[in-house]
């Protein structure tokens, strides 16, 4: 992965970043399954992936709202290595919408507290898998709360 970021400061209490990254998704060709033992059970297998390179693109704002108190918010996109034909149900497999918030109150200078939500949107994908056959509406919905305590020695 490749990224490049940049953060702004608007303000003494406000700071704008921004990234975009590229991932070279295209060495994920296949998935394979390679076993110790082989049985007609179980035999080696190999599942065709075929990525193409990804990027994504993320904004986000850190607000000082007090001495004690920080605000966050973000909003990206990220694009789909997966190409058509290719897509599975393991992850990643279409565009997606991604959104955050978050707080962090500190009582003191060596203790804090950060809570924060992630919010992403899967765009619905129908596909049909070109090797399996595998049909279907694909769509993905990620809710990711988040709690951090950090102590400073």
């Amino acid at each position: 992965t490749t990224t490049l970021g940049i953060g702004i400061p608007l303000s003494k209490s406000t700071t704008l970043a921004f990234d975009a990254s590229w991932v070279q998704w295209r060495i994920y060709e296949e998935l394979a399954f390679d076993y110790a033992v082989n049985t007609p059970a179980l035999a080696d297998t190999k599942s065709a992936r075929n990525y193409r390179d990804g990027s994504s693109f993320k904004l986000g704002v850190n607000h000082k709202a007090s001495e004690k108190v920080s605000l966050r918010a973000g909003v990206g996109y990220a694009f789909s290595p997966v190409q058509d034909g290719y897509v599975t149900p393991e992850a990643p497999d279409a565009n997606r919408y991604i959104l955050s918030a978050g707080v962090g109150y500190a009582p003191t200078s060596r203790f804090e507290v950060n809570a924060s939500f992630f919010f992403e949107d899967v765009q619905s994908r129908k596909q049909k898998n070109i090797e399996t056959g595998l049909d279907g509406t694909f769509k993905t919905l990620v809710y990711a709360p988040g709690l951090s305590l950090t102590y400073k020695w």
